[in-house]
């Protein structure tokens, strides 16, 4: 398997496979495995655990059971099979099945840690039996359990496949991955342990059941040792394409040790074996933004299309190689609808569009996910607007859905935005597909790192008769109110205005579309000559 996103750190590629720490004469091989790797159960589990391996190579089966009450808190209970690992690198390994000891808390992981010692310190990345991925670190021998970012997240069950997971370290500082399919590495988490690398640390696989006396027993392929590091790609934020004429913005995290970062482009309706670099070849852009203006000749306006940025960091002789990919994001570039709106296709990599006909009529279609929760995805057309002001629509006709959009949650309504960050806090008044046929005014107050503090209220019951409507809302100071009204003059408050907290003097009102299900697609039409800000 190609792996370009790995950097050869310095000492040689074999693993030594010295002595591992406190290692005892009572802990066996591992039948069928490489030389150098061991069982034990660590902790005292109630229930002896086993491992062994079918096969050779990456397509090796590794079969692994443990008992145990757990891994976490001041010590551990679980079974380990394990190697040294001398220097910086990690353990890698794909988890094909895991039987649960414990409905939910069952843990099936790759770990890295300092002796076999209950209490020592260490780090790991699980899969639970219901319970999404876990990470764990105890940074101090004996001492408590932290999390370093990876707790209860990712998907619950192996129905979708095999996960990969991996454990890593850069001298003492550690972190965890995931992969959907070996090569493309999300980074869940990372934290500074103190472990003595100096001498080989144990790097190996775990399985604990939560329920100590029954054995959890799991299997996992493609496991590897080595002394690699993966780049992680920019997830902090996730990339974002702010388009506008001829030109895009992107905005992006940054990565640990990058030099700088490349930045592919490619046309929506292509495969992603046909991205161009977007910046001046063997200069990596040194900033976490980056304009994309097709090198001064602009880009094409209209044409949708879908970037993704690489972290570019040296390797040990000094040679410049590339993360993996940042997750896709989509833009068009295009000249400002009605004289000041662009349209925005923020948390989702499936582009949007916007079109005003020979008649006047916008027809704005968005898929995403949704705009609610901590991080949204869908269309906007939206312009900056300095102080108070109303924006303000007529929507044509109840919202369309096709057959993989949300037939009752897909909506498409007026908002105004304090930013065009994914979790940016936001007043939006909209008419759903079919919720049943009500408008709804829902907020977020602030940047969330959760679902709180955010909520909505509904309007006046509708049906399908009752378009065309009209949608609006008032900005006046850091309090934002929504109306709905069936003419045009005579206007009907939609819930309490809503304070915000100390709103930016510049924020963003137009349109917004999502249709509730990434992937599908919305389709709202509006009277564009009624779509203002005044």
């Amino acid at each position: 398997m190609q792996k370009q996103y790995l950097w050869v750190l310095a000492g040689a590629l074999a693993i030594s496979m010295g002595t591992p720490r406190q290692a005892t004469a009572a802990a066996p091989a591992v039948p069928g495995a490489p030389a150098g790797w061991v069982h034990e159960d660590i902790g005292g589990p109630g229930a002896a655990g086993d491992a062994k391996v079918a096969g050779s190579g990456p397509t090796a089966v590794w079969t692994v059971s443990g008992s145990g009450a757990d891994i976490q808190n001041s010590a551990d209970q679980f079974h380990y099979a394990y190697t040294p690992l001398t220097g910086d690198g990690g353990i890698t390994a794909r988890i094909l099945s895991q039987k649960a000891g414990e409905p939910t808390w069952t843990k099936t992981g790759v770990m890295l840690r300092e002796s076999n010692a209950a209490g020592a310190r260490m780090m790991i990345i699980a899969f639970t039996s219901n319970a999404g991925l876990e990470g764990g670190a105890r940074e101090d021998t004996d001492g408590g359990w932290s999390s370093p970012g990876a707790n209860g997240v990712g998907r619950h069950t192996l129905d979708a496949g095999p996960i990969w997971l991996r454990v890593q370290h850069k001298g003492t500082d550690f972190s965890l991955l995931s992969s959907e399919d070996g090569s493309s590495w999300k980074l869940w988490g990372h934290k500074t342990i103190a472990m003595d690398v100096s001498k080989p640390i144990l790097a190996g696989l775990a399985v604990t059941s939560h329920q100590d006396g029954d054995l959890a027993n799991a299997t996992f392929d493609t496991v590897s040792v080595d002394n690699n590091v993966i780049v992680p790609p920019p997830t902090l934020p996730a990339l974002q394409v702010f388009p506008g004429p001829g030109a895009v913005l992107l905005t992006y995290g940054g990565a640990a040790d990058a030099v700088g970062y490349n930045i592919y482009r490619r046309l929506a309706t292509d495969t992603p074996d046909k991205a161009v670099l977007a910046n001046a070849k063997d200069k990596p852009n040194p900033y976490t933004w980056f304009i994309d203006d097709n090198g001064g000749a602009g880009l094409t306006n209209g044409t949708a299309l879908v970037y993704q940025v690489k972290a570019v960091v040296k390797d040990a002789s000094g040679n410049l190689v590339e993360s993996s990919a940042s997750e896709p994001a989509a833009g068009t570039p295009q000249l400002p609808i009605n004289g000041r709106f662009i349209a925005y296709d923020i948390g989702t990599a499936n582009p949007g569009s916007v079109t005003v006909d020979a008649n006047n009529m916008l027809t704005i279609k968005a898929s995403g996910a949704d705009i609610w929760q901590q991080s949204d995805g869908g269309t906007y057309l939206v312009a900056p607007v300095a102080g108070d002001y109303t924006v303000s629509a007529k929507l044509m006709s109840k919202p369309a859905v096709d057959a993989k959009a949300d037939a009752v949650y897909a909506k498409v309504g007026v908002i105004i935005r304090e930013g065009l960050g994914q979790g940016a806090p936001y007043s939006y008044l909209f008419a759903s597909a079919n919720r049943p046929d009500e408008v709804l005014n829902e907020f977020r107050k602030e940047i969330l790192n959760s679902g709180g503090n955010q909520g909505g209220v509904a309007g006046t019951s509708l049906d399908a008769t009752k378009f065309p409507l009209w949608l609006k809302l008032t900005k006046t100071g850091n309090t934002i109110a929504a109306f709905q009204s069936f003419d045009g003059t005579s206007y009907t408050a939609v819930g309490d205005p809503v304070d915000f907290t100390n709103l930016t003097d510049v924020t963003y009102a137009g349109i917004a579309a999502t249709a509730h299900n990434e992937g599908g697609y919305v389709t709202g039409q509006i009277d564009a000559s009624s779509f203002k800000i005044e």
